[in-house]
């Protein structure tokens, strides 16, 4: 209890306003008369850009060390007053990683996987790359409608088009499974 008594006190300094009544007509904070010249500045100017608020008491606290809740808030704060973008909420967690926006499993019409075959779409700049057992990857990261064309020697090419989404982060990754038949000699 104790420690979420702790947090909680920390968390409305952190969001708390400051009362500007309190202070004389010229600062910012009550304890401004402290500062040190290298931060003096930097301090008023994120207060009046509403970065950082200072404490329920009107003071900076400069020599303080900075919490992570409190960076935290620093942070999202100077996101949203400066640079003026919203972050994502904590729903949603992104991660840096590559996602394929189609991946093709080629068979022939025994079910034996097709090696060599090439792919392309109507994105002149778009390869697609192949893996094992006649598993092929491309349009990675791509959102949009793909005019696809699968071409293997010995067998019927296949024209299809493609439609692929993106959620919040990351194309959603469509995988197919295409029989190609081998034409009669």
């Amino acid at each position: 209890m104790k420690k979420i008594s702790s947090f909680l006190l920390t968390l409305g300094i952190i969001v708390g306003t400051l009362n500007v009544a309190a202070l004389a007509a010229d600062e910012f904070f009550t304890d401004e008369g402290a500062f040190a010249s290298w931060y003096a500045s930097s301090a008023r100017k994120m207060s009046f850009n509403n970065i950082i608020t200072g404490y329920p008491d009107g003071s900076f606290q400069g020599i303080n060390p900075v919490s992570r809740a409190e960076l935290a808030v620093i942070l999202d704060r100077y996101t949203e007053n400066v640079v003026g973008k919203q972050l994502q909420d904590e729903g949603t967690i992104c991660t840096a990683e590559f996602v394929t926006g189609l991946q093709v499993y080629l068979r022939d019409q025994n079910a034996n996987p097709i090696t060599g075959a090439t792919i392309t779409t109507d994105r002149i700049d778009e390869e697609f790359y192949e893996g094992t057992d006649g598993m092929y990857s491309g349009l990675g990261e791509q959102k949009g409608q793909f005019d696809v064309t699968i071409e293997k020697e010995g067998y019927g090419t296949h024209y299809e088009t493609v439609v692929l989404e993106k959620n919040d982060c990351h194309v959603k990754t469509q995988t197919k499974t295409i029989t190609l038949f081998a034409k009669s000699s």
